[in-house]
């Protein structure tokens, strides 16, 4: 991702919620447990929990109950994979601790696809059939139901300094009666690491076109096998905006271009990574054209037209100044307003001596 974010307010319900999968998943997997699963077993072993999980699965149509069955049927007839599964557990979901750790590796990837299969179910029930709707009363003293919508709120007003999509730096998601209409997207895919399904430093808000035309499931790290953490760029403790260099280029036959670069090494697995899941190049180089360019000599025209109103001359040192000063600005506003890293990248490279073909444009523009 490309923006640094914060928390939003509330993570710690979610962190509570990872703990009742771990002590759902360890009472699941245990050898002691018996099906059919009895009230007060259950109360026995959730105390806090006890009541709305018998309720819950005490339904006849009860979803939760079959998918809790079957992970207990798969560990019974495989027996030793539950030590694994609440192992794995435990080691995955402190992945975000582990950021610069070239040891770290995936536990959940090394199990069987079976079992993978089983727990995948589970897990992303969490997301669905309850982060959507709200999680029960027992994750907050207040009694407060906190859904998707309420986390999606949360991280708005975490991020007030944060007026594009953390994503792609594009409009930021309008909103409606005060809701961000942001899309929550899962920075490690809840298809391919379903522990996350509701892991609070794996839902990033970003904007619809991002999550649902661009990013969708793929996966961020390209080899899970190959220093995975190392090589990403993380928006909570590793974002892209503080690692890499945005510049605008010049092809073939004149048309300018945008390329990537790692501030500390180039090519780079995690600039291609970023650009794989987000394709940021061929988008901006799109943006580039369309919108960038125009927004710029529009106000060069502005700048161009007071300086008019004012008898001044309009001459090459003046558009400089004028393209100077636009791109301090830029600078300052990084990720407060829409394209901004783009305008910048822009500006510079028509104040370079690379540029010079495209100021000289920009130059007509200003004297006509």
């Amino acid at each position: 991702m490309l923006h640094k974010i914060n928390l939003a307010e509330g993570y710690d319900k979610l962190e509570k919620v990872l703990q009742f999968q771990q002590k759902l998943l360890a009472f699941v997997c245990a050898a002691t447990t018996a099906l059919p699963f009895d009230e007060a077993t259950i109360r026995a072993a959730f105390v806090e929990e006890g009541e709305w999980l018998w309720k819950k699965i005490n339904r006849a149509d009860s979803k939760l109950k079959k998918l809790l069955e079957d992970v207990v049927n798969h560990c019974k007839a495989n027996p030793g994979i539950g030590g694994q599964i609440t192992t794995a557990f435990a080691n995955d979901i402190d992945f975000h601790n582990n950021i610069d750790d070239l040891n770290f590796r995936f536990a959940y990837l090394q199990l069987s696809e079976k079992t993978r299969a089983v727990l995948a179910k589970l897990m992303i029930y969490f997301y669905k059939s309850l982060f959507e709707d709200g999680f029960p009363d027992w994750i907050d003293p207040n009694n407060e139901k906190y859904s998707r919508k309420t986390f999606v709120k949360a991280f708005k007003k975490a991020n007030p300094h944060l007026g594009v999509c953390a994503a792609c730096d594009g409009q930021s998601p309008s909103e409606i009666d005060d809701r961000p209409l942001h899309d929550t997207d899962h920075f490690l895919p809840k298809s391919k690491y379903p522990f996350y399904s509701v892991h609070p430093y794996n839902l990033v808000p970003i904007c619809l076109e991002c999550n649902r035309d661009i990013k969708g499931d793929t996966d961020p790290i390209d080899d899970p096998q190959d220093d995975p953490l190392l090589n990403i760029f993380y928006p909570y403790f590793r974002p892209a905006i503080e690692n890499i260099n945005v510049l605008v280029k010049e092809r073939a036959m004149g048309e300018l271009t945008v390329c990537i670069e790692d501030k500390v090494s180039h090519p780079s697995r995690r600039v291609q990574n970023l650009d794989n899941i987000l394709r940021l190049e061929s988008r901006w180089h799109g943006w580039l054209k369309d919108v960038v360019k125009k927004r710029i000599v529009s106000q060069i025209l502005d700048d161009r037209n007071l300086l008019k109103r004012e008898h001044l001359a309009r001459d090459e040192q003046k558009l400089k100044a004028s393209l100077e000063d636009h791109l301090k600005g830029r600078k300052e506003d990084i990720g407060k307003q829409a394209m901004y890293v783009l305008e910048g990248s822009y500006l510079n490279y028509a104040l370079s001596p690379s540029g010079k073909d495209e100021f000289e444009e920009l130059l007509i523009s200003f004297k006509t």
